[in-house]
């Protein structure tokens, strides 16, 4: 795997602009840290998401680097054995230090939790960089995709290497993530609950980067918490533009919010009027909704209970009750008409 790209760790800028590091928590910051990956790693690189997404993010620490607005720029982990990897910084950042800055702080937080060595798996060409922070080749040069790289190791001292206090925060487990994660489509039977923002968030990308034919979706006001981030918009765009027919379906009951403070998924929807349809009920067959949810290639839903509370689940294969909403959706969908003011709301 290729852990660290060479372009991330030049940091030779003489005035880089102002940034910060923090710890972060994959539980909630999860979809800043996949989105500056997926730019870096999946998009620029073109790493498999199957091998960038390895499955050990979960027990990984974590850090964030951010500019003085707050939004990320860069990302790195190390797992508990002391490996550090995934170190990514957005391109507009590099040649700033933050690649430095992450290191420096994964090796303070490696030190305080009294780890004997940490490692990396670095590009030959950046041995020099490493080597010039304490790392020492250890092993031959081997081959990964064409690409040559080289283990490296760097031993530790047992106190801390400043007064840097990196303190994990202390957040409510919601267990349901981890489920999701392993969820695979039309495969995993069981139903995951769903209680809090971040975990239906969650299971609607899941769902949305496994489905290969359909999205449907019956929405209030079509949650910006849930739906409005780039990682789900980039998977919709994914599964619009692979198909040659509309394959994305969104009923939406009111679009006041989206009218007012914008959407991403009606943006893309502007820009993709044939692959992607919003579509509102009748005034005369419109009705107050209490439940809300996403479907997945006919077989596979996010189910919320009340748009108004964090509580339902999902079923990554559950074909009666799957077939029930897609039933209930469709008898919306004749009773509805195209959201002609959405459309030029973004055009």
């Amino acid at each position: 795997m290729r852990e660290i790209p060479e372009q991330v760790t030049d940091v030779t800028a003489p005035k880089p602009p102002p940034f910060s590091i923090r710890l972060a928590d994959w539980r909630l910051d999860r979809l800043a840290i996949q989105c500056i990956r997926e730019e870096v790693f999946i998009r620029e690189l073109h790493i498999p998401p199957g091998l960038e997404w390895d499955g050990r993010d979960s027990s990984a620490i974590h850090l964030l680097a951010e500019d003085s607005e707050g939004q990320p720029i860069g990302t790195a982990r190390m797992l508990p054995e002391g490996h550090i990897g995934r170190m990514a910084i957005l391109p507009s950042w590099r040649r700033s230090g933050v690649g430095s800055a992450l290191m420096e702080a994964l090796l303070e937080i490696a030190a305080q939790r009294h780890l004997g060595s940490v490692f990396l798996q670095a590009q030959q060409i950046v041995t020099p960089f490493y080597q010039g922070i304490g790392f020492e080749p250890e092993g031959p040069v081997y081959m990964e995709e064409g690409i040559p790289y080289q283990l490296m190791a760097r031993p530790l001292d047992s106190e801390p290497l400043s007064e840097t206090a990196y303190r994990e925060p202390h957040y409510r487990v919601d267990e349901s993530l981890e489920l999701i994660d392993r969820g695979i489509l039309g495969e995993t039977r069981d139903a995951i609950p769903l209680h809090s923002r971040e975990a239906f968030r969650t299971a609607c990308l899941s769902l949305a980067r496994q489905a290969r034919r359909s999205i449907r979706i019956f929405s209030h006001d079509l949650d910006a918490s849930i739906y409005d981030n780039k990682s789900l918009v980039n998977e919709l765009k994914r599964l619009a533009t692979r198909n040659p027919d509309p394959s994305i379906f969104i009923l939406l009951q009111s679009n006041e919010k989206v009218q007012r403070e914008g959407h991403g998924v009606v943006t893309l929807a502007a820009r993709l009027p044939s692959k992607i349809q919003i579509f509102r009920p009748l005034a005369e067959s419109r009705r107050e909704p209490t439940d809300s949810f996403m479907l997945a290639d006919d077989i596979a839903f996010v189910y919320r209970k009340w748009h108004t509370r964090f509580d339902g689940r999902v079923e990554f294969y559950n074909l009666s009750r799957a077939r029930e909403l897609v039933n209930a959706f469709q008898e919306l969908w004749n009773e509805s008409e195209e959201d002609i003011a959405l459309r030029r709301l973004s055009i």
